[in-house]
């Protein structure tokens, strides 16, 4: 009897501490995604975007705004920090990546938090980074991340959320 309260009282203990590591790990995920996940936003712009090697890549000479999901079934926790990797070939004064937002959106649809603005200055490859937070947590929330991307050449290379 000894021996299997012995084996018992093991499992248990392992349980425990797989269940404590799994819980303690939920939230922190980090997702990356590829450009050739965004899209114009304004249906109108017709099919500018040349998804070049996986890129979002705007061959025209205007600035123009997509949109650009980032799958994920992970809990993210309740601070949503968004990285967007860059290329701006537009030397342009007006050809930045502008006005750059990250949205949490709920299971309904609605949206549950906006993240302060990001953009960049100058050309070549470039970071932006913002941030949102929500009340709660959860594996159901959806992610986009929304911009203006310039011309010449200009892509979106990968969107990160952790």
């Amino acid at each position: 009897m000894k021996g299997v309260r012995s084996v018992l009282r093991t499992q248990r203990i392992l349980g425990l501490v797989l269940a404590i590591g799994l819980v303690s790990t939920a939230a922190s995920a980090d997702i990356y995604v590829s450009g050739s996940v965004c899209t114009e936003a304004i249906a109108s712009q017709g099919n500018v975007l040349d998804f070049n090697g996986g890129f979002a890549r705007n061959p025209s000479a205007s600035t123009f705004f997509i949109s650009c999901p980032v799958p994920t079934d992970q809990n993210l926790g309740t601070t949503h920090s968004f990285e967007v990797r860059v290329e701006d070939n537009d030397a342009n004064a007006f050809g930045n990546f502008t006005s750059w937002i990250g949205l949490v959106i709920g299971t309904n649809g609605e949206i549950l938090s906006s993240s302060n603005s990001g953009q960049t200055s100058g050309t070549g490859e470039l970071t932006m980074s913002f941030a949102a937070t929500t009340g709660v947590s959860s594996d159901d929330f959806s992610y986009v991340v929304l911009g203006n991307i310039p011309g010449n050449g200009s892509q979106v290379e990968n969107l990160r959320i952790q």
